[in-house]
């Protein structure tokens, strides 16, 4: 569990929506 917690606060909430934007975006665009 240690090991998820740490995982988590070293990837930020505002990284998981920057992914979540560039996977909303089309893979062609990149």
């Amino acid at each position: 569990m240690a090991r998820v917690s740490a995982r988590q606060q070293r990837r930020p909430a505002r990284a998981i929506k920057n992914a979540r934007k560039s996977a909303l975006l089309p893979c062609g665009s990149r």
